[in-house]
């Protein structure tokens, strides 16, 4: 709902109970375990993707689409690398 020139937020949206915060957008928090930055890698040939992943010391295969750098194990607990 749109307000009027002369119309104030609190009756703009009555049935909020903070209406006065009902204009402020929504704080968003990164995820702890979020990357630090991401880097998209192409290859020209499935030789490449094996000299990359013999370079990185990590299993890449045609069907990995992600991997973390250095290798986060699946037994460690997640936002704590």
């Amino acid at each position: 709902m749109a307000l009027k020139p002369t119309q104030k937020p609190e009756e703009a949206h009555p049935d909020t109970q903070n209406s006065l915060f009902a204009f402020e957008p929504e704080a968003v928090t990164p995820a702890k375990d979020a990357p630090f930055q991401s880097i998209y890698v192409h290859f020209e040939s499935r030789e490449d993707i094996e000299a990359f992943a013999q370079l990185i010391g990590q299993h890449v295969t045609i069907n990995t689409d992600t991997i973390w750098f250095p290798e986060l194990r699946v037994d460690e607990p997640r936002g704590h690398r």
